[in-house]
C-alpha cells in the first residue's frame, strides 16, 4: 500500500495511531463498540480497546486487509470482528523454531498469545479457514463437519403447544398461542422476509403467539428442547411488548428494525400505526440466547398503544434456529 494514502493521527477510534484513510471514517465508535459486542459507554469500551490493541504489528495487518474494504453500511455481526481478528493474530505468530531460538520472536508471540486470549473471550465459537488453523497447528472439526445454520420445521399447533424438530431435536414452545393458520407450519409464511431479520427468510414456518397487558396477567412461554441447544436464535416479528427472559447471562441482538430494544435479558417493541413500506407492523428483530440450554423461559407484556390505550392481545410471529453440525438432519425453514 503506498504511503501517500496513509494518513497520521494522534488518535482514533480503534486505538491505533497509524491507519488508512480511507479506513478512518469507517471505524466510528459504534461500529466498533458493535462489532466487539458491547454496550454501554462507547468512550469506556474504546479506552479498553485501545489499552488492548497497542501493537503496530497487529493492527495493521487487520486494518490493511479487512477495514478497507468494508462496506460503510455492512452490519457486523458480534460474532464476525473477532473470528477476523483472530484469524490475522494467527497468522502473525512466528513460526515455532523461531520462537525457540530468537528473543524477539519470543517477545512478539508473548504480546500476540495476550491479544489472542482477549479475543478469545468474545466468544465460544469462532469459523476460520483451513489454512489459518494449518498455520497455527490447530486442530477442530473438519470441513465436513462445519456448522450450518438450522431453523426448527414446526410440525403441529395444539392448544397451547407447538411443536417441531430441529435437525433431531424434538422443539416445543408453549404459552398462548395462534392455531394455524394464523401459525403456518408450511413453509409459506412470508413475515421474517421484512425488515429486521438476519438473515431474511423468504418463506418459513412461523408460530403465532399472543400476550396480554400486565393488567390482565401478561402471559408466560416456554421452549423446550429434548436435547441441549448452545446458542439458540429467536426470530421476533411484530412485537409490541416486553419480553422478560429468565437467564442468566444478557441476550445478544443479531438485528432489528427501529423501535426494537434488547436491554440485558429484556426485549422491548415500539407499536407503531402506520410501519414503514414493506415492514411488519409493530418491531421485529432477531435475538441469540448465549449458552447451552434444554428450556428457555420469558414472560411477555402488551405495551401502551401510540393511541394511549392497551391492546387486549399483541399478535407476535415466533420462530427458532441453531448452529449445527452439517451431518445432523435436515429441518425445514
Amino acid at each position: 500500500m503506498s504511503e501517500d494514502i496513509w494518513s497520521e493521527r494522534d488518535t482514533n477510534p480503534d486505538g491505533i495511531d497509524r491507519i488508512t484513510a480511507v479506513a478512518l471514517p469507517l471505524l466510528t465508535p459504534e461500529l466498533v463498540s458493535h462489532a466487539w459486542g458491547f454496550n454501554g459507554d462507547n468512550a469506556a469500551v474504546l479506552t479498553a480497546r485501545a489499552t488492548m490493541l497497542t501493537k503496530p504489528s497487529v493492527t495493521d495487518a487487520v486494518i490493511d486487509n479487512f477495514a478497507d474494504r468494508l462496506a460503510p453500511d455492512a452490519a457486523i455481526r458480534p460474532s464476525t470482528a473477532p473470528a477476523a481478528v483472530l484469524e490475522r493474530l494467527l497468522l502473525a505468530l512466528p513460526p515455532n523454531e523461531s520462537i525457540t531460538s530468537d528473543r524477539s520472536a519470543a517477545e512478539v508471540t508473548r504480546t500476540l498469545m495476550s491479544q489472542i486470549a482477549a479475543v478469545r473471550q468474545q466468544g465460544d465459537h469462532f469459523v476460520l479457514p483451513s489454512s489459518v488453523s494449518g498455520r497455527a497447528a490447530l486442530t477442530g472439526r473438519t470441513a465436513a463437519a462445519r456448522d450450518k445454520l438450522v431453523f426448527v420445521d414446526w410440525t403441529s399447533v395444539e392448544g397451547s403447544v407447538a411443536s417441531g424438530s430441529l435437525g433431531d431435536v424434538t422443539v416445543t414452545f408453549t404459552g398462548l398461542l395462534q392455531a394455524v393458520p394464523a401459525s403456518r407450519i408450511d413453509g409459506t409464511e412470508v413475515a421474517f422476509s421484512h425488515p429486521g431479520f438476519d438473515p431474511p427468510l423468504p418463506h418459513s414456518d412461523a408460530i403465532g403467539f399472543l400476550s396480554q397487558p400486565a393488567a390482565s396477567g401478561g402471559g408466560t412461554f416456554r421452549i423446550d428442547f429434548s436435547a441441549p441447544v448452545t446458542n439458540p436464535i429467536l426470530y421476533l416479528g411484530s412485537v409490541a411488548s416486553t419480553l422478560r427472559f429468565d437467564l442468566q447471562t444478557p441476550l445478544t441482538q443479531i438485528s432489528g428494525q427501529e423501535g426494537f430494544h434488547v436491554d440485558g435479558t429484556v426485549v422491548t417493541g415500539d407499536a407503531t400505526t402506520s410501519p414503514p413500506p414493506a415492514a411488519l407492523p409493530d418491531s421485529s428483530g432477531v435475538v441469540q440466547v448465549p449458552g447451552t440450554h434444554t428450556e428457555i423461559v420469558f414472560t411477555a407484556e402488551a405495551n401502551r398503544t401510540p393511541m394511549g390505550g392497551f391492546p387486549e392481545f399483541d399478535c407476535m410471529y415466533f420462530h427458532l434456529c441453531a448452529h449445527m453440525s452439517e451431518g445432523s438432519p435436515p429441518s425445514g425453514h
